[in-house]
This record gives C-alpha cells, structure tokens and sequence, in this order.
C-alpha cells in the first residue's frame, strides 16, 4: 500500500485504515515540505533577512553619525537540505485493527536562507 497526501492528517487516516485492513507494520514512512511550501517559505526567510539586513546597517551608520543610503548590491543564498525526514519507525507498528487514526507529528525541518546586503552611506 501506498498513500501520498498533502498533510499528515491523511496520513494517519491510511495508517488507520491500514489497521482495518489488519496491516500490522509499516516498513518506512517519509514527510518532507512540498515545492510549492518550500518556495513560500524560502520567500519568507529572504524577507525577514533583507529586513533585518537593513535594519542592522541602519543602526551601525546611525552610531557612526551618518545616514543610512541606497542599496547598492544584495545576494541571497540557501543552505536548507529539504530531503524526505523519515518518522521514527517505533511510531508506527499498529497495536489492533479497530484503532482511532494516530496523531503525527512531522520532524521540523530547518528553511534556512541568508541575504547579504551592501548598503551606501550618506554622510
């Protein structure tokens, strides 16, 4: 059996009905960030470091009495490795066949983008 779905609580329905079926072990078990979630969160993170980019180099050109100016170059790179997380495997032997659908957690996954900014200064 093979079950795919865009959440994990269709997952434990299909362990749940896996357990109807009398299906007693599962041999492995994958949830990773689809595209289209990896893409908005990969958006995200860039907008949080480009703001906190700016933010950080207004505040040093504020201490050195100048004013902070227009961006004059920017670079982003991505260091997330977003592969399948398998589950722990202790987590899904089925125990009997009239069972409530279990409740999954998905291991978090780390989205972790990095923005570097040149900034001019205004003096």
């Amino acid at each position: 059996m093979k079950a795919v779905s865009p959440d994990a609580r269709g997952i434990a329905e299909a362990i749940n009905i896996a357990g109807q079926a009398d299906i007693r072990n599962i041999h492995s078990m994958q949830m990773y960030l689809s595209d289209e979630k990896a893409l908005d969160e990969k958006k995200k993170c860039i907008a949080i470091a480009v703001k906190n980019a700016r933010e950080k180099a207004d505040q040093a050109v504020k201490a050195l009495g100048a004013k902070l100016g227009a961006i004059e170059l920017i670079s982003e790179r991505g260091t997330s490795s977003l592969s399948p997380v398998p589950l722990a495997r202790e987590s899904f032997t089925l125990k009997g066949s009239a069972m409530a659908a279990p409740t999954l957690e998905a291991p978090r996954q780390t989205v972790h983008h990095e923005v570097d900014a040149t900034f001019g200064i205004e003096i």
